[in-house]
């Protein structure tokens, strides 16, 4: 126990400033884990080339993206805005996605079959490498992201509350 300016005594919560990269890296985490369990899940049915199944991972996108804002907003109050809360929400996208495409990659280059099985359920004439999955996985989560993390923000915005009418 501390004690603060006003002579009462302040908990280790208080004496923590908590920040954008700590929350991000936290949450973002855990969005590579909820993906990456839910990817080896699929494996483990034999579903890991069903492409439409990673829409899925939008779910686990904006819950851990939002939960992150969410409790970003209610820990800092007086320095929450809607720049912040943008950015942190894409610091938990840009942290998740970069994690799920690297084991992307390597479990792509640890199974071959997984490539082939990928080019065969395309129809495009291009010749999918582990890279170029992981590539792809990474840029659809940041562009699908950014547009739940914009979504969330309409909701946690602070002049939300502000602005209503309450009759």
């Amino acid at each position: 126990m501390f004690l603060n300016k006003k002579g009462g005594i302040m908990d280790s919560v208080q004496r923590h400033r908590i920040t954008i990269e700590q929350i991000g890296i936290k949450y973002g985490l855990m969005l590579a884990g909820a993906n990456t369990g839910f990817f080896l899940l699929m494996a483990l049915f034999g579903w890991e080339d069903e492409i439409w199944l990673r829409f899925v991972n939008l779910v686990f996108v904006f819950l851990f993206a939002y939960r992150g804002m969410q409790y970003f907003k209610h820990h800092t109050l007086n320095h929450w805005t809607y720049l912040k809360g943008l950015s942190l929400g894409m610091f938990v996208v840009l942290t998740g996605s970069a994690i799920f495409a690297v084991f992307l990659a390597v479990y792509g280059l640890i199974n071959q079959q997984f490539i082939t099985s990928i080019n065969e359920a395309t129809n495009i004439s291009i010749d999918f490498n582990p890279v170029f999955i992981a590539f792809i996985a990474f840029v659809e989560t940041l562009i699908y992201g950014f547009i739940m993390v914009f979504a969330a923000m309409q909701r946690l915005k602070t002049t939300h509350m502000q602005d209503s009418v309450h009759i």
